[in-house]
């Protein structure tokens, strides 16, 4: 009993830790998607800047797989509306100049 409750116990503490790390990195996410879109928190959806997830994996200083795996299917409160994280990142080529859809 006392080692099926010890691994039990482990296992707890093991999710507990996943949970927190993924928390820090969605709030690490919306927090430099607050710094690149400014103008359009305060102005509106004509002042929404182009950027890609690798922009903020950059910024962050993690993958861009870890980004797009840990903004899937979350949504963001603003001033502005409610929205998926994924619509401030627009799909597209992109080149020195920028990112074009």
């Amino acid at each position: 009993t006392h080692d099926f409750l010890k691994k039990k116990f482990k296992s707890a503490l093991w999710l507990i830790k996943s949970i927190e790390q993924r928390r820090i990195t969605v709030y690490r996410i919306a927090k430099a998607i607050v710094d690149k879109q400014e103008e359009f928190l305060r102005r509106g959806v004509k002042y929404l800047k182009p950027m890609t997830m690798q922009d903020i994996a950059d910024d962050i200083e993690m993958h861009e797989s870890t980004v797009s795996r840990a903004i899937s299917e979350k949504y963001i409160q603003t001033p502005q509306g409610m929205f998926d994280f994924k619509f401030f990142f627009l799909p597209g080529l992109s080149n020195s100049k920028g990112v074009f859809p």
